[in-house]
């Protein structure tokens, strides 16, 4: 078997496989030998339909398998023999087959590139330091708080309070001069229970 390698590009090759003349004259006989034994074609019993007869009917047929055949045969092989390394399915030209001669067909097939490092040892690299912000790390900080964090119901009774500013609530009795002159304050009151104001007299 001869194997030929042609260089389309840094990264495709063409491999072009000729196989010899009596290896494919073999396969041809094998494979007719084969069928003359399963084929069923009338007025032949199974094994005795001469070979001009299997020609006639399967020509095509043979033709396209044997090809199918020395190709999956041949092509791992050169491609062991040529230590490519292909990094896709080849497109496969599968010629033709022809009585006499000697088979031929083509595969291209891409590769990875040679890439090839040169004077790098030695080489200074300038690196750039990023300082981070401190507005930044607190962000970050409650980013993972949150990120973390998990639900969980309270089972026993607490008590709960909360401070209300008189300044937005119009006690009972007072005037729009007793507002205006009063101070606001802030005064303690618990969720759930019952406020009381006592009114102011009226000056």
């Amino acid at each position: 078997m001869n194997v030929n390698v042609e260089d389309i590009s840094s990264i495709k090759k063409k491999v072009s496989i000729e196989i010899p003349e009596d290896q494919v004259i073999k396969e041809v006989e094998s494979f007719y030998k084969d069928l003359g034994k399963k084929a069923k074609i009338k007025g032949f019993r199974p094994g005795k339909v001469p070979r001009n007869i299997l020609e006639r009917h399967f020509k095509d047929y043979v033709k396209a398998e044997v090809i199918q055949k020395l190709i999956q045969e041949t092509y791992p092989t050169a491609l062991s023999e040529t230590q490519l390394q292909p990094v896709a399915n080849p497109m496969i030209d599968p010629g033709d087959l022809e009585s006499g001669k000697p088979f031929q067909y083509s595969a291209t097939v891409e590769v990875k590139p040679e890439i090839k490092l040169e004077q790098y040892v030695g080489l200074n690299i300038e690196g750039k330091k990023e300082e981070a912000k401190d507005e930044e790390v607190e962000e970050r900080l409650k980013n993972l708080q949150d990120l973390h964090a998990n639900l969980k119901t309270i089972q026993e009774a607490r008590p709960s309070r909360m401070e209300i500013s008189s300044s937005l609530i119009m006690r009972r009795g007072w005037t729009e001069s007793h507002w205006r002159r009063g101070r606001p304050s802030i005064l303690p009151s618990r969720l759930g229970a019952a406020a009381s104001f006592q009114p102011l007299k009226r000056s």
